[in-house]
């Protein structure tokens, strides 16, 4: 789910940078005013959720900082829950999480030769590693 947000993103942000490309040999005249300009500050509140019939430029605008503040709330609340998740974890095997980093960090060694003396906890650690790697992309 995450990597799919983080898709939907990349392809906003890429249409966006797009559409607004840098600006080189920019004057400081004003453009002529456009009717119907919406100002950020009337966008900042959330937009209603209705069906939309006609995606337009402003609703394409809108909708896209939407997403992107609805998706900073996801991400906020992922790393919330993920960090509760993980304290319960060392917490049911009665060890604080620092002792089990501090062990990494310490022992570094000393855990990487009992892999190395240990094949199946190798590969069991290494695929364990590559499908965390995979979901943390």
């Amino acid at each position: 789910m995450i990597g799919i947000l983080r898709i939907v993103l990349t392809i906003t942000l890429a249409v966006l940078a797009l559409t607004f490309p840098a600006c080189t040999g920019c004057t400081t005249e004003k453009p002529p005013a456009e009717p119907q300009v919406t100002t950020p500050a009337e966008t900042e509140t959330r937009i209603p959720r209705r069906k939309i019939e006609k995606l337009d430029s402003k609703t394409f605008i809108e909708l896209s900082i939407d997403l992107m503040r609805e998706s900073a709330k996801w991400n906020e609340e992922m790393l919330r829950l993920m960090q509760q998740k993980r304290t319960e974890y060392f917490a049911s095997f009665g060890l604080p999480e620092k002792q089990f980093n501090e062990f990494n960090e310490n022992n570094a060694a000393e855990w990487q030769r009992f892999l190395q003396e240990n094949p199946r906890y190798n590969q069991e650690f290494m695929e364990a590693y590559t499908l965390y790697s995979r979901q943390h992309q």
